[in-house]
């Protein structure tokens, strides 16, 4: 006896490995920049102590974690070249936001069955609504953080302005995460 379920079985497992695959794909924020500007960090050498250290986020990053984890690369770039602090001499946030509106076809009404009876339901823009009806329209705001800091390396605490930081102290508190 076959069972009435069976032939959706498997375009339910399809969908479900497709899901899973699509959740997989997205990967971590915390990465080196690739080509094109893309979202991740990168860094400048300017001279033996001072660089510019920047972070880009995607639009499923938010701004707390673009600070954070350019905090974190201006830390692992510090042990890195062998210092135990760094200073912030300048920093910046930067917000790209876009808008995305999608429109969705007017309703045409639907053949509907009642019993045995057909009947068919008439649109809404038949009783004198317009085609750009509210609910056809759907707008969505998507923003991408960026962060900049130009950092100078150094084996000392002597800045004493409250933007020096002890790198081996962000490595700890400031975890990695997906």
């Amino acid at each position: 006896m076959r069972l009435k379920f069976f032939p959706y079985l498997k375009s339910t497992i399809l969908s479900v490995g497709l899901l899973v695959t699509a959740a997989c794909a997205t990967g971590p924020a915390y990465h080196p920049a690739g080509p094109g500007g893309t979202s991740g960090f990168s860094e400048t050498k300017i001279d033996g102590t001072h660089y510019r250290v920047s972070f880009q986020g995607d639009s499923r990053t938010s701004r707390h974690d673009v600070e954070d984890y350019l905090l974190r690369r201006s830390a692992e770039l510090t042990v890195q070249e062998g210092f135990s602090y760094f200073h912030i001499d300048e920093k910046s946030m930067d917000t790209d936001r876009t808008i995305v509106h999608t429109y969705r076809p007017a309703f045409y009404g639907g053949l509907h069955r009642y019993h045995s009876h057909r009947r068919f339901e008439f649109p809404y823009y038949a009783y004198g609504f317009e085609w750009s009806y509210p609910f056809d329209d759907q707008v969505r705001e998507y923003q991408k953080f960026s962060a900049v800091a130009y950092i100078t390396l150094t084996n000392e605490p002597s800045f004493g302005d409250g933007r020096t930081f002890k790198a081996s102290e962000i490595l700890t508190n400031i975890p990695v995460g997906d």
